[in-house]
């Protein structure tokens, strides 16, 4: 164990591993570890690179400080951190593992990347899974304001100007380009996550999905345990 956290603490992102002779990496993940009995496949690419720069981080708190309260953290302390759930769920399709959860973490990352963009914190993003479903969550603690600043063209575009200003009001320059303030339409992680994925491009074994919850809350109390480690420990 003390191993594993000496040497992890020092990896940099991306990290390259392999127990065989194998040098050249050909993939792009944050982390990738050669399968031994096949040097085409990466058992860690299921990894995402938040997690894998939170247990960088961790080792190295934890061989600087070791203690019990890296791996017990009270319940008063964990509630509210991660803010609001968003979950949808999928029928558990018949598909190879490896397969079923690189498309799963494909649509969880191209719709944490556009919740980012759009302004939200995501303090926590995974997938789940039991017998039947195959469920993606995030956790946000992000209420977006009533209003947002929608960039334009440059002062000097005057063509892309009147397109901008048939559609825009409250126009203002900053630096060089036009600005516009308008009222947001929507505020709240699940409109913004919706928004995303009614013209998202589902692969066919996942087309058809549903807003759900997280099957229990224990799930989510252990979740929020797990990603309330490295917070806990900073002091």
């Amino acid at each position: 164990f003390l191993s594993l956290l000496k040497n992890s603490s020092k990896w940099k992102i991306p990290t390259f591993l392999s127990l065989t002779k194998t040098t050249e990496n050909m993939f792009n993940d944050p982390i990738v570890f050669i399968d031994p009995t096949d040097e085409r496949r990466n058992v860690a690419s299921p990894l995402s690179k938040d997690n894998l720069a939170k247990f960088i981080s961790i080792s190295s708190s934890f061989l600087e400080n070791p203690k019990e309260s890296f791996f017990f953290i009270e319940k008063e302390k964990n509630e509210h951190y991660l803010g609001n759930e968003f979950t949808i769920k999928f029928k558990k399709p018949k598909v190879v593992e490896d397969v079923r959860h690189g498309q799963l973490f494909r649509i969880l990352n191209s719709l944490k990347r556009n919740l980012e963009i759009r302004g939200f914190l995501i303090t926590s993003h995974f997938i789940y899974e039991d017998e039947n479903y195959s469920y993606l969550t995030l956790f946000s603690p992000t209420i977006l304001g009533e209003q947002e600043i929608r960039k334009g063209p440059f002062v000097w575009e005057r063509n892309h100007y009147k397109k901008f200003s048939e559609k825009n009001e409250n126009i203002f320059i900053s630096g060089e380009r036009y600005y516009s303030i308008k009222n947001r339409e929507r505020r709240t992680l699940k409109e913004n996550a919706l928004h995303f994925l009614s013209s998202y491009k589902f692969p066919e074994n996942f087309s058809n999905w549903e807003v759900s919850a997280l099957p229990n809350k224990r799930l989510s109390l252990e979740k929020k345990r797990y990603y309330l480690i490295l917070s806990n420990n900073k002091k």
